[in-house]
């Protein structure tokens, strides 16, 4: 949705709710149960995640973004911009920029709305930001963030990786975040997720995990140059992966 379409007193997330709440007390906490469908003897993983963690683009993700070549007005992507951390920055570092801020949470793309300054689009969902005028496509698509959990279940996932490389104007770069599969296995994997935060839930919903090598594999075969670096994200084995439409 763009922001005429936004109700700006639509209720946010659970997860939106604690990054809101998180921009005034940055220790503020939410709940985060992961499920595995695929291993029925597995007991569920349940943590405390802090908000701090998401509120501020961290010194490795800086540095990966000032590293990738782009035009004086690039078109940029953030799918699951969540409370827009990725886009201000991006904003101050290319303010020439067109961004496109994808975000189902109401609250959090309202809350891009009114921080993040024009020329930007915000949508509730990647169908409808790809329904975007091409305009040749985008030099930067962004799923940071541990954001390739957006992906859901394998198919689900290579399917949406193939939609964000047809959408890469020549010479854009996908980045991508994620972690290994936690429960092991190799390849991929998804837990059913659930959130709590201030007595709301959000879920269960399907988020997925890959290994460096299967992520590798499958930006290659969609013809992409890739390369697989460590981040200094919480959690285990987290790492990026950055794939280049030559």
């Amino acid at each position: 949705m763009n922001g005429k379409e936004q109700t700006m007193n639509e209720q946010p997330t659970a997860f939106g709710r604690a990054m809101l709440a998180g921009l005034h007390n940055p220790h503020t906490t939410f709940s985060l149960t992961w499920r595995f469908p695929a291993q029925d003897h597995a007991r569920p993983i349940t943590f405390t995640a802090r908000c701090h963690d998401f509120l501020e683009v961290r010194l490795d993700e800086r540095r990966l973004l000032e590293a990738q070549e782009l035009p004086a007005a690039p078109r940029i992507l953030d799918l699951g911009c969540g409370i827009g951390r990725h886009l201000r920055w991006l904003r101050n570092a290319h303010p020439a920029a067109q961004l496109v801020g994808v975000e189902q949470c109401p609250g959090m793309l309202a809350h891009c709305q009114a921080t993040v300054t024009a020329p930007a689009d915000w949508f509730s969902c990647l169908d409808a930001a790809l329904r975007m005028p091409a305009e040749g496509g985008f030099d930067a698509i962004l799923l940071m963030g541990n954001g390739l959990g957006i992906g859901g279940v394998e198919q689900d996932c290579e399917a949406m990786l193939a939609r964000l490389a047809a959408a890469l104007a020549p010479g854009g770069v996908l980045v991508i975040e994620s972690m290994p599969p936690p429960m092991g296995g190799g390849g991929y994997g998804h837990a059913m997720t659930t959130i709590e935060a201030y007595g709301q839930t959000d879920g269960p919903f399907p988020w997925g995990f890959a290994t460096s090598a299967w992520l590798a594999a499958r930006l290659r075969a969609l013809g992409l140059q890739t390369e697989v670096m460590a981040n200094n994200a919480p959690g285990p084995g987290v790492y990026f992966a950055v794939g280049a439409r030559g």
